[in-house]
């Protein structure tokens, strides 16, 4: 049973780095865990994890490239004219999406000073007015109310101004709810 479960999501994550931490904790505490559990619910974990996303971090930076790719292809964006941020978490902690906007940086080789970690710093210094898109790199989209929110927070800074949400993981749901905004 384990070896199924565990190759079925190994081929669904499509990760071939089999030297990925998370993969391998995965690997080794999935039969022990499925075995603590009844029968019932051993079914509803079984069911779950069909329905789970992993990435890893190789698949994340080519997620990465690929939608930085499609940025320049579709939407006619100046860079230079741009900033890259983030939403921030609604705990107010440090999240993936700082490490993700890094790496989206890194990866896409974006200029630094086009990096702003906080869209406030741009609000607070007038910046804002320089600025004709904004790029917010996210990590998981899974209401879509962080954006919307975001959107109505700085509706009055980012007014005529190009929103790009790339976003490495969205939810039907919250798809569905921002293109109805």
């Amino acid at each position: 049973m384990k070896e199924n479960i565990i190759n079925d999501c190994i081929t669904r994550w499509k990760t071939n780095d089999v030297n990925d931490l998370k993969i391998m904790r995965f690997s080794n505490v999935c039969e022990e865990y499925v075995s603590s559990l009844s029968l019932e619910m051993k079914d509803v974990f079984i069911e779950l994890l069909k329905g789970f996303d992993y990435y890893s971090h190789g698949n994340v930076n080519e997620r990465l490239i690929e939608l930085h790719n499609k940025i320049i292809m579709n939407d006619n964006v100046n860079f230079d004219n741009s900033v890259f941020t983030i939403l921030k978490s609604q705990r107010c902690t440090m999240n993936s999406s700082y490490e993700y906007l890094f790496e989206y940086k890194n990866l896409n080789q974006i200029n630094k000073y086009s990096i702003v970690p906080d869209i406030n710093d741009c609000i607070e210094k007038e910046y804002i007015q320089n600025i004709e898109c904004i790029i917010l790199i996210d990590d998981f989209c899974g209401s879509g109310n962080t954006f919307i929110d975001y959107l109505n927070k700085y509706k009055e800074y980012i007014k005529n101004k190009k929103i790009i949400y790339v976003v490495i993981h969205i939810m039907d749901k919250a798809y569905d709810i921002i293109n109805e905004y």
